[in-house]
């Protein structure tokens, strides 16, 4: 749980994470890619996303200093990691172009065909 981390990522999807009893945003929901080919799910609850959301664009890249490494969500993973990414108040965004880094835009996770069936009522 220290947030002296920085790291060099691409945003790979983004999307406003919606209660569905109220249609109230909980969340601004992303999924990052680094250099490694990672992903991993990164929030920005409602009161910080409205900081940060002008400065984050879908497809872009950029470095991140300053947030939170926690525990992911048992039953909400949009990936497969077992940690997701917290922003802070903290956090420091830094715009990089392409030529800086190389990260792919997207990242795919495929399941055998045969064990989609253990799947069946999992959240996970």
């Amino acid at each position: 749980h220290k947030e002296n981390w920085k790291v060099k990522i691409r945003i790979s999807r983004m999307w406003n994470a919606i209660n569905s009893k109220n249609n109230d945003i909980i969340s601004l929901d992303m999924i990052l890619i680094n250099e490694q080919n990672n992903a991993i799910h990164a929030i920005l609850r409602n009161n910080i996303a409205k900081k940060f959301k002008p400065l984050l664009q879908e497809g872009k890249m950029y470095e991140l200093s300053y947030f939170q490494v926690v525990d992911g969500n048992a039953l909400y993973r949009p990936v497969d990691n077992d940690f997701k990414i917290m922003f802070t108040l903290k956090t420091s965004i830094k715009e990089m172009k392409e030529i800086d880094v190389d990260i792919p835009c997207h990242k795919f996770e495929f399941i055998d065909y045969n064990k989609i069936h253990e799947r069946i009522n999992k959240h996970m």
